[in-house]
Order: C-alpha cells, then structure tokens, then sequence
C-alpha cells in the first residue's frame, strides 16, 4: 500500500495540464538544452517512469522513480524530442537510455533525493 501512495502521489506531483511540445523559449535562455559532450551517470533499461513538462525549464522531463527507495527521483530532460504519443503529462512509460550530467544548477528547487540529469532516450513505449 506504501508504494501505491507513493506512486499516486508522484503522479499527482508531475501531472501537469499542457504537454511537452511547448515552442516557447526556456526562460531567457537561462537553461541550455542537452549537452552531447556531458558525461554519462547511469543506465536504465526498462524503467517504469513518468513524462511531465517542466514547468521551469519548458522542456519534457521523465521521471523514474529508483526501485527500493522511497524518497530518489532521477528527473530526465529529455535530450532532442519525443514522439508526439508520448508527450502528454503524467503518461506512464517505459523507458531505456542514458542519464547524462545535468551540468548547472538545478532549474528549480527539488525535494531530497530528486537529481536532474539529462536523458538520452533509447527506447519508450
């Protein structure tokens, strides 16, 4: 029952009511997109996660939640785009790819145990 609430509390933190193939500037320019030369941090492979907007940054973020812990979120910014079917918020995935170093500071501020990375996406469905 503890992860149920967990969960439905996660999705109601990231539902958010537009998608993530907003055109409009990142604030001022203040966030870069993906930086191909970052370096990589971890791998996923089929991960249960979660597509949202970042409200911040104006990009498509998925967050995975890290199985046997209550409280770490690795939140990836989506590096190049989506398929339009998967850009809707609070959608459910599965995912494989690369989380990459973020780089800056985190666009917003985040609870404990939630990180930025940059996500190279392999696989979604």
């Amino acid at each position: 029952m503890t992860k149920t609430l967990l969960y439905t509390a996660l999705a109601a933190v990231l539902c958010l009511t537009s998608s993530c193939d907003k055109d409009e500037p990142t604030a001022a320019g203040k966030f870069q997109a993906c930086d191909a030369s970052a370096k990589p941090v971890k791998t996923i492979v089929n991960a249960t996660g979660f597509v949202r907007l970042d409200p911040t940054t104006q990009q498509c973020v998925v967050s995975v939640h890290q199985p046997g812990t209550i409280d770490v979120v690795d939140l990836g910014i989506v590096c190049g785009s989506l398929p339009e079917a998967f850009q809707k918020d609070g959608l459910k995935v599965t995912v494989s790819g690369t989380f990459k170093e973020y780089g800056q500071p985190a666009p917003q501020p985040l609870p404990a145990g939630y990180t930025y990375y940059y996500l190279e996406v392999s696989a979604i469905q």
